[in-house]
Formats: structure tokens, C-alpha cells, sequence
């Protein structure tokens, strides 16, 4: 599922949604080149937990977020239509 992510700090990013194997659900959120904070902050390919509590992980230009409800605070998706 296609989403707007709201990137804690950053605003909005595309995302989308999936839920894993072991039912946690994740979203995939695109960061753009002047993130910079999100590059040092997270990474490539280590597991961290942001501010919110989450597990994430950065691959590129890719950040994997588990555990994501819906909703419009930051660390949350809203479906694109």
C-alpha cells in the first residue's frame, strides 16, 4: 500500500506499507538527499530504534520502519488514494 509517512523532524515522505512474515507491520519510507540527520543517525544496514520507540533500519536511501500504526502524529502513515 502506497502511503505518506510523517518523518519525525522531516515531514512527510512516501512510503508504503507491508506486513511481515511474523505479522509486524512495516513501512518503507523514502528519504530524501537532504536528510542528512537520518543517514548519520541511522546506519546503512544496523538496526536502531528512533525516538519513537521503533525499530529501524536504513538500507540507501530506504528507511524500514516496524511497528507503524495509521494515523497523522509523526512515526505514522496515512494511505495515499
Amino acid at each position: 500500500m502506497r502511503v505518506s509517512y510523517r518523518l519525525p523532524e522531516a515531514g512527510h515522505r512516501l512510503g508504503f506499507v507491508a506486513r511481515g512474515a511474523d505479522g509486524v507491520v512495516w513501512c518503507l519510507v523514502a528519504l530524501l538527499p537532504d536528510d542528512t540527520r537520518y543517514f548519520d543517525r541511522y546506519p546503512d544496514g544496523e538496526e536502531h530504534r528512533n525516538p519513537l520507540g521503533q525499530r529501524t533500519v536504513r538500507r540507501g536511501f530506504g528507511l524500514a520502519v516496524a511497528d507503524v500504526l495509521q494515523g497523522t502524529a509523526e512515526g505514522t502513515f496515512q494511505p495515499l488514494q
